[in-house]
C-alpha cells in the first residue's frame, strides 16, 4: 500500500528559521524561466520561490519578461538580452550557476534551444528542478536523460511524461505509481508525476499526494509548484523530501483557497494569499 502524505509528514521537513537567521544562510536560487511569450510563468514561479523561503532569488529571463519582473522588488533580475531562449541566452545563464544552492529550468521558456544550459546545470550537480519546457527539451534530446542524477527533480504532468518515456497517456494514467517509480530508478532522479493525485519517487520510495482540487487544473499551477520545490531545495531539503513538500504545499494551499472560491474561480496566484496558513 502506498503511503499518502499528511501534514505530519511535511511539517518536520520545513526549514526552521532561528532568530539569528539571515538571507545568506537561507540559500540563493537561480531560476532560468520565462520568455516574452510566457511572462506569467516566470512571475508565478519566482513569487512562489520567494514566498517559500529562498534567502535570495535570481531570475534570468528574456528582455520583456525581465521588465515585468522588475515589479517584484525582492527578485534579482538578469536579462538574456534576447526575446527568446537560444545559445546566446544560455551562455548568460550558465555564468550565473556558480554559488547557487538550487536551480530551476523550464517554466515558460518556450521551445528555444536550451541544450547548453541544461547540460551545464546537470554537469554542475547543483540541486535542480526541471519543469515544463525543460522537460519538453529533454524529450526532444533523449540523450540528456543519461545526465540525470540523484539531485534532479523532474516535475512532469501526464502529457510531458508520455513524451519523456514513450508511453501513451492512458498507460501512464492507469499505472501512475508504477511508472513514477520505474522511471525514477531508470533515470536515477526524483520524479514528481503530476495529476489529480501526484506520485513522488526516487526509484526506491514511492508516496502519493492527495491534497489539491480541480481548481489547480489551470495554467500556472505547475509554475508555482516549480518555485516551491526549488525553494525547498535551496534551503537544504534533499530532493525527494523537497518534492514531497512541494506537492503537498501546493495542494494544501489550493484546498485552503477553495474554501473562499469555487474551484472554477481559483487561479494559481490565489495560492499566495493562503500558503502562509499551511507553511
Amino acid at each position: 500500500m502506498i503511503h499518502s502524505l499528511t501534514r505530519d509528514d511535511i511539517e518536520p521537513l520545513l526549514p526552521k528559521r532561528p532568530s539569528y537567521s539571515h538571507k545568506g544562510i537561507n540559500g540563493h536560487a537561480l531560476l532560468c524561466i520565462g520568455s516574452d511569450k510566457y511572462i506569467g510563468a516566470a512571475v508565478l514561479c519566482a513569487k512562489a520561490a520567494l514566498r517559500c523561503g529562498c534567502g535570495k532569488t535570481t531570475v534570468v529571463t528574456t528582455m520583456d519578461a525581465r521588465t515585468t519582473l522588475l515589479n517584484i522588488p525582492e527578485i534579482i533580475t538578469v536579462s538574456t538580452n534576447t526575446t527568446s531562449w537560444n545559445t546566446s541566452a544560455c551562455k548568460i545563464a550558465v555564468l550565473l550557476l556558480a554559488k547557487k544552492q538550487a536551480v530551476a529550468i523550464g517554466s515558460g521558456m518556450g521551445d528555444g534551444d536550451i541544450s547548453l544550459l541544461l547540460e551545464a546545470a546537470l554537469v554542475s550537480k547543483i540541486p535542480l528542478v526541471i519543469d515544463a519546457d525543460g522537460l519538453n527539451h529533454i524529450a526532444k534530446h533523449p540523450q540528456m536523460l543519461n545526465l540525470l542524477h540523484d539531485r534532479v527533480v523532474l516535475t512532469p504532468h501526464i502529457g510531458e511524461m508520455a513524451r519523456l518515456c514513450g508511453l501513451n497517456t492512458s498507460e501512464i494514467m492507469e499505472n501512475q505509481a508504477e511508472v513514477a517509480k520505474k522511471y525514477a530508478k531508470l533515470w536515477n532522479c526524483v520524479l514528481l508525476l503530476k495529476s489529480s493525485h501526484s506520485y513522488i519517487s526516487d526509484g526506491e520510495r514511492i508516496v502519493e499526494n492527495t491534497t489539491g482540487n480541480a481548481g489547480l487544473a489551470k495554467g500556472g499551477s505547475g509554475d508555482v509548484l516549480c518555485g516551491i520545490v526549488t525553494a525547498m531545495l535551496c534551503q537544504g531539503l534533499a530532493p525527494f523530501e523537497a518534492a514531497c513538500a512541494g506537492a503537498y504545499l501546493l495542494g494544501a494551499s489550493a484546498d485552503e483557497a477553495v474554501k473562499m472560491l469555487d474551484n472554477r474561480l481559483l487561479v494559481a496566484s490565489d495560492l499566495f494569499d493562503v500558503i502562509n496558513t499551511v507553511l
